[in-house]
């Protein structure tokens, strides 16, 4: 009779643990889910911030270029 009350309180206190197990990999699958929705979004902006930035930087090139060329004409350094 004993053992039977204490492998009951053993069983007892397993299915807990699995319980707790359980509930902590579905807290886990949770986390990694809004994790990596944070990352793709990061990731997101990220290229578009680098796609801003090298429009930019073309477009100050090109800016500089025309600048330059017509700044040299005036001088008639160039045809």
């Amino acid at each position: 009779f004993i053992f039977l009350f204490f492998s009951m309180i053993i069983l007892s206190r397993l299915e807990d643990l699995s319980a707790v197990i359980v509930a902590d990999f579905a807290y886990m699958k949770q986390r990694e889910e809004e994790m990596r929705d944070t990352s793709e979004s990061t990731n997101n902006k990220v290229l578009y911030f680098s796609i801003f930035s090298m429009c930019c930087l073309m477009s100050l090139a090109i800016w500089q270029v025309l600048y330059l060329r017509r700044y040299f004409k005036a001088k008639k350094l160039i045809d």
